[in-house]
């Protein structure tokens, strides 16, 4: 047996010299290059044929920036009208994608949805990644070569680039207001204030910015926040901010379901309880189990296939042909499937 104190501590400082580190980042820079070249081709179609058109998530910023340009921007919290525009956009029978942003970012998107979808699309991605190597780089203190491959070889840089998110926006705004905030606290709070697309922040930001006690980039941020939510009804008008929804209440009615026994469509919870509650109203109005396939019908707004996988395990359900689309917008539902009892 080694006795205690055999080993002593490796020092890595030795061993990843900048040379090391350039060379393993590299390393793994170029396999998250290849697999990410790999997903693009599977997911365009180029290696098997798809069953249904794909997207990502930057679909969801540019339908809500185009239905703005037309003039109707509440439309983005609409789920029937934005899934519309997404597929105008990319093709029918993609999957909906949400769009959980407040009318601030809607100011943004509006502006993408003025050039042509996949322009917009890598304008965004490639200016907003610049913003956030200048800032890590100069967070880190260093310009070099090294520096840039280590930042690229972090494997969340192609996840946010192949869904086409703000991250890269989110991580240079904050990145460069923690910069400035001892030197010019006034534009660190403009820039922190620029992050209201994320409400979250609003709880973090003040209460850090208090406890260093800069006052000033306070008063900055909240002017910064105040002038873009004026901007946003100025041009967006109040009711695009009665649509809104902060995350946690639009992910729950994500879920919500309806239920339909012959021409009656009666609105019930949300996720599992869709099912019981729909089994229990069956009950309840005297349709018999032995025709509950005809009888009852529970449309169930569950946009991820895992969701209604999981619905469908729990409840014993089995699944039947996926409603169309026109079918669920006229029971006011934006997407979802048909399922129905299994013998409740």
């Amino acid at each position: 047996m080694m006795p205690l104190g055999a080993l002593a501590p490796v020092n890595l400082s030795t061993f990843l010299d900048r040379r090391r580190i350039f060379l393993c980042c590299a390393v793994l820079l170029a396999l998250q290059l290849g697999i990410f070249g790999f997903i693009v081709a599977g997911t365009h179609g180029w290696i098997v044929p798809l069953a249904r058109p794909t997207t990502t998530d930057f679909v969801s910023f540019y339908a809500a920036g185009a239905l703005a340009n037309e003039g109707n921007p509440a439309l983005a919290y609409d789920h029937a009208a934005h899934l519309a525009a997404e597929e105008r956009v990319t093709g029918a029978g993609i999957e909906y994608q949400f769009f959980n942003y407040p009318p601030v970012f809607i100011l943004l998107c509006a502006a993408l949805a003025r050039l042509p979808y996949l322009v917009a699309f890598i304008l965004f991605e490639v200016a907003t990644l610049a913003l956030y190597l200048l800032i890590a780089c100069r967070i880190l203190g260093e310009r070099g070569g090294t520096a840039l491959v280590a930042l690229l070889a972090f494997p969340l840089v192609f996840w946010n680039i192949g869904l086409g998110q703000n991250a890269f926006l989110t991580a240079g705004l904050f990145g460069a207001a923690t910069l400035l905030i001892d030197r010019r606290p006034i534009v660190a709070g403009l820039l922190f204030g620029a992050l209201c697309y994320k409400p979250q922040f609003a709880v973090l930001v003040p209460l850090a910015l208090a406890a260093a006690g800069q006052w000033r980039a306070i008063a900055a941020a909240g002017a910064s926040a105040a002038a873009l939510v004026l901007a946003s009804l100025a041009l967006f008008g109040a009711g695009t901010w009665h649509g809104f929804e902060p995350g946690d209440a639009a992910l729950h009615r994500r879920q919500r379901g309806k239920i339909r026994i012959g021409r009656s469509l009666v609105p019930i919870g949300d996720g599992r309880d869709v099912v019981l509650q729909g089994q229990v109203l069956a009950v309840l109005v005297g349709a018999p189990a032995q025709r509950l396939d005809g009888d009852l019908e529970i449309v169930l707004e569950a946009h991820r296939v895992h969701d209604v996988e999981a619905v469908h395990a729990e409840a014993g359900l089995r699944r039947v042909e996926p409603v169309g689309t026109d079918d669920l917008r006229q029971a006011g539902i934006g997407g979802g499937e048909l399922l129905v009892g299994a013998g409740a």
